[in-house]
């Protein structure tokens, strides 16, 4: 649950040709989650093919507390200058985080209470500029350029300098263990509070799951002062012309690049305590090229070291800015405006994302990403992706009918499907060919996404919506009478789909809200 309280203000001073503006505003956020168990028993089971293979213990339920204080100052100015208009503004944000005195434990697999005294988080300071030049060409008012470079920065009460920084967050809240039902009665027989491995259990996969011992410790340097918060500067450069009264085209260029990335170093560890192995994708024509294709970068640490977790979150800057990540995008729309009762606007956008962790993954292999909401870390291939490039095109559209005044709209979408991944599990027999020994703790298989993100789409999303709306008065009323069709075509293109690499990969398990039809009224007196 969270309890937000506001305040701002600004104050303006504007002239013919000049226009400044000075504000502030300031937030309190109160976080107050109560987490509830994922699973009565808090404890959840998978299986490969039927066959128990693995546990996940919780340590749920509990309640997580949170103070964040936000705000800031700014400071903008426009002036025109014959033809040009220039604007520029500065903004100083700042941003500081505590967490209450918070308890976790007396549930099944945490029997012993865990006290959390009142823990500071982060108070951070950035300032960050930004402006724009709009030049009109030919002073006509019908052809402009314009231009902007700016400098935004994450937000923090949901990220590592603000909720993320809660203690009890950072003790491990949860853990995996394999399982072998060797006597196939569905029940794990062995001590489940026992960490180290007994009975058909391996021992836990953190070994400071109901401990009170943070598996993630930060940085003290990025806690404080300056520029420490994710940023990107984002550059634009477009063009409006006036094709006919009324009647506009505008093209425009974006460029995002990202920095002051965190990266996540498992003190425990070290590079030399993981083995590195491949994987060879399986012939499919439903895999880029038919499959065949060889996985490199895939990692698994020494049995020695497994479950020993000491993970630092630190700047990225320590192990050289081994990340990069840029997106660039245009866009082309047309506008239509009243003309002939007629008014039209749509266009394209397209874009791509490049991002590259290889340099920062030989020198942390247990860094990674997520695919399907799991993390992959030393199991993730794909440290270089290169989207390509996926068109969005989007329109609206009315009519009014003379004389009858009834209003005939429409919307249409057509944007790429869901990014898709083929999430194979991978068994320990096939891993042992190039890693040379079995996966550490007992584990019957590893997670590998086959397909690199961003390369393969699912169905392309078409969709229309129509709407007609008629006013109609009686005496001191106004009713405004309204017929909307979603979904017109009726298509049932899939939104989802089963991503897990088998038989039933890529069967659709969602669609398209099927066509109907809502009539609405409001009645102004």
């Amino acid at each position: 649950m969270l309890f937000n309280t506001q305040a701002r203000g600004s104050v303006s001073y504007v002239t013919g040709s000049h226009s400044a503006k000075f504000g502030f505003n300031r937030n309190f956020n109160v976080f107050d989650d109560r987490i509830g168990p994922s699973d009565p028993t808090a404890m959840q089971f998978r299986f490969s093919n039927g066959v128990p293979n693995q546990l996940t213990l919780f340590d749920n339920p509990r309640r997580r507390l949170a103070r964040t204080y936000t705000g800031g100052l700014f400071a903008q100015d426009s002036w025109i200058i014959k033809r040009m208009t220039v604007q520029g503004g500065l903004r100083f944000d700042t941003s500081h985080s505590f967490f209450p005195e918070q308890v976790i434990g007396q549930t099944r697999f945490v029997p012993t209470k865990i006290e959390i005294p009142k823990t500071e988080g982060a108070s951070l300071k950035d300032v960050t500029p930004r402006m724009a030049v709009t030049y009109d060409v030919f002073g006509n008012g019908k052809t402009a350029v314009k231009m902007t470079l700016g400098k935004y920065m994450q937000a923090t009460e949901l990220f590592w300098f603000g909720e993320l920084l809660n203690p009890t967050l950072r003790i491990a809240t949860s853990t995996t263990r394999s399982w072998n039902d060797a006597n196939q009665n569905f029940v794990p027989d062995c001590d489940l509070l026992n960490p180290a491995a007994n009975g058909e259990c391996s021992a836990y996969a953190n070994q400071n799951f109901g401990k009170n011992v943070f598996s993630q410790q930060v940085d003290p340097s990025i806690l404080s002062g300056s520029g420490h918060r994710q940023y990107n500067w984002e550059w634009t450069a477009s063009v409006q012309q006036e094709l006919m009264p009324r009647v506009g085209l505008n093209f425009a260029v974006f460029r995002r690049t990202y920095g002051s990335f965190l990266a996540t170093d498992n003190l425990a560890t070290t590079s030399a305590d993981y083995g590195q192995f491949s994987v060879t994708a399986p012939s499919d024509p439903r895999l880029p090229g038919g499959g065949g294709y060889t996985l490199t970068n895939l990692y698994n640490v020494s049995p020695a070291k497994f479950g020993l977790t000491n993970y630092y979150l630190t700047s990225d800057k320590n192990y050289g800015d081994a990340q990069k990540d840029f997106w660039t995008g245009y866009d082309l729309n047309v506008n239509v405006r009243a003309v002939n009762n007629i008014t039209v606007s749509g266009g394209l956008s397209v874009g791509h994302q490049t991002k590259d962790t290889c340099g920062l993954k030989q020198l942390v292999p247990e860094f990674g990403g997520t695919v399907s909401g799991q993390t992959l870390g030393e199991s993730d291939p794909w440290c270089s992706r290169h989207e390509k490039f996926q068109p969005q095109y989007k329109g609206i559209a009315s009519y009014i009918v003379p004389k009858v005044d009834v209003l005939i709209s429409g919307s249409f979408q057509s944007v790429p499907g869901p990014v898709l991944a083929a999430n194979f599990n991978v068994p320990n027999a096939t891993v042992q060919q190039t890693l040379g020994r079995p996966l550490s703790g007992g584990a019957a298989n590893i997670l590998v996404n086959l397909v690199e993100p961003g390369q393969l789409f699912g169905d392309r999303i078409n969709q229309l919506d129509l709407r007609f709306a008629k006013v109609l008065t009686f005496g001191g009323t106004r009713t405004n009478v309204g017929i909307d069709l979603f979904n017109s075509l009726n298509v049932n293109t899939p939104t989802t789909y089963n991503q897990t690499y088998g038989p039933a990969w890529l069967t659709p398990t969602g669609v398209l809200p099927a066509r109907f039809l809502k009539i609405s009224a409001q009645i102004d007196f």
